[in-house]
């Protein structure tokens, strides 16, 4: 706003009117803005065998474009003045459109606030007469931590030293599990509130994601042992949606370098999408303006995003190693994002080089150009850090404790989203992660096709002596609607 603002007064200054200004400074914003689009646009296009899509074809035509706006605003055509209330109620309607989705979801929020209230969303449980005997629950979840079958066939990676060693901690490893669903929000919602999003949220539309979120904060289950006499434990994650503002305890990295990275004022978002939607991304491809003072400030603030989330990554696993100190019964949630991408650890934890050509985290952790290699290199760090957190869990805790040890989903390799994508495929993608720490005569319920959802119906049912049935373990594809996946036919 701070650019437009002073484009469009050196604009009325060269040319002596405000009506004469907007023209040509309307064109020099939108171009410099909308660069980005522009150019994704043009890039497959041709014309007589040239690639349009090129910055050395767009620049030049973007400078011709403003070149001419700014004559027609210097020879002051009368026409220009009838286009300014047209030009208004554009960039009126540009500015209603997203107050009203805002305020849209805003309302939506305070609804789904209200209907948490005025639910029943509590489990009853028997209490127990014996506080120092109400376990430590924690439900530890790893994202897109592929299932040792998956690793073994299409990362070539035998993973059976982690499964015996959680096997020989006491653990039940339910080798044959898979998502209930295949997104990070669905899959963690659908676990917490031991239901399948249809029925938890039987109106959802198309902008489910806030719904979904706000029940993956504010589940049943947490809801039922905060109402039994737990603290919840929160961890900084990365991303908000699991990230518990309000938990009771909410745990941050402890270094220096996080405090540093927040003031050094990394990009958000927010910023990163904007950046890529503009002309800055000239500045990010072409080598000889990446060392230009601009291009290296924007370079170090894509990156700082990137080693900001690496050190979270690091204060998640000190923290979790530390939680057995916090008094009192906890439920403890860590949603990890290693090994998703973007991968940012060598197998002995070591920082890898990062070119930060995403310009938003989101875009990062969705997809990393060095391949399958440096998602394997993650994966067997995040192993070793599990290992050495379920041990301090166990050898630092004065009370019994229940760990639930999951992934989200796997790894989305070979799944083209837009087209027919592979049933194989999306079988890898549902295969998952899914290992239980409970007293021996609970284990007893527990199978090796069992889902999260109803990981924590076997804990509240055995563990507290809750009243609560086990469902059909199911598989669903979708993101606002859900059609259910049958493996039958590729389990052999």
């Amino acid at each position: 706003m701070v650019v437009s603002a002073i484009m469009f007064g050196l604009a009325r200054v060269a040319f002596g009117g405000w009506a004469w200004a907007a023209l040509p400074a309307s064109a020099a914003i939108v171009l410099l803005t909308g660069y980005g689009h522009i150019y994704r646009v043009l890039e497959p296009a041709q014309l007589m065998g040239m690639q349009l899509g090129r910055h050395r074809h767009l620049i030049p035509a973007a400078v011709v474009l403003v070149v001419a706006f700014s004559m027609i605003g210097r020879r002051r055509p009368t026409w220009v003045l009838n286009l300014v209330p047209v030009a208004n109620l554009m960039a009126v309607t540009g500015l209603v459109l997203p107050v009203v989705l805002i305020v849209a979801a805003t309302l939506q929020m305070e609804r789904n606030a209200d209907n948490r209230e005025n639910s029943a969303l509590v489990i009853p449980i028997p209490k127990v007469q014996d506080s120092s005997q109400m376990p430590d629950v924690y439900y530890i979840v790893t994202d897109t931590y592929a299932r040792g079958d998956v690793l073994l066939g299409t990362y070539q990676y035998d993973n059976g030293q982690f499964y015996r060693f959680l096997e020989e901690q006491g653990f039940y490893v339910a080798d044959q599990s898979r998502a209930n669903y295949l997104w990070t929000h669905l899959s963690l919602a659908s676990a917490l509130n031991m239901q399948y999003i249809q029925e938890l949220l039987p109106d959802l539309d198309n902008n489910s994601g806030a719904q979904v979120v706000d029940a993956l904060k504010h589940s049943r289950l947490r809801a039922t042992l905060e109402a039994a006499g737990y603290s919840t434990v929160g961890f900084a994650t990365g991303w908000d949606g699991s990230e518990f503002y309000d938990a009771d305890i909410l745990l941050y990295p402890d270094m220096p370098d996080f405090q540093r990275l927040q003031h050094a004022g990394t990009i958000s978002d927010f910023e990163g999408i904007l950046l890529q939607n503009s002309a800055a991304m000239v500045l990010i491809d072409l080598d000889s303006l990446r060392r230009t003072p601009v291009a290296e400030f924007v370079a170090a603030r894509l990156e700082d995003r990137f080693t900001l989330q690496r050190s979270i990554a690091l204060g998640q696993f000190e923290n979790l190693a530390n939680v057995p100190s916090i008094p009192g019964p906890k439920f403890v949630f860590a949603h990890i994002l290693p090994p998703h991408g973007p991968h940012l650890f060598g197998r002995d934890g070591e920082l890898v080089d990062y070119e930060p050509r995403a310009f938003t985290l989101t875009e990062g952790l969705v997809a990393d150009s060095r391949g399958s290699s440096r998602y394997l290199d993650e994966l067997i760090y995040v192993t070793t850090r599990l290992e050495q957190i379920v041990q301090s869990i166990l050898v630092n805790s004065t009370r019994p404790v229940v760990i639930v040890l999951q992934s989200d989903h796997g790894p989305a390799v070979g799944i083209d989203w837009d087209d027919d994508p592979d049933l194989q495929a999306l079988a890898n993608r549902a295969a998952i992660l899914n290992a239980y720490y409970l007293p021996p005569d609970c284990q007893s319920s527990l199978y090796p096709t069992i889902t999260p959802v109803n990981s924590f119906r076997v804990v509240l049912g055995c563990v507290f002596g809750a009243e609560i049935d086990i469902v059909p373990d199911r598989t669903y594809i979708g993101y606002n609607s859900f059609e259910l996946l049958a493996f039958d036919s590729i389990d052999d």
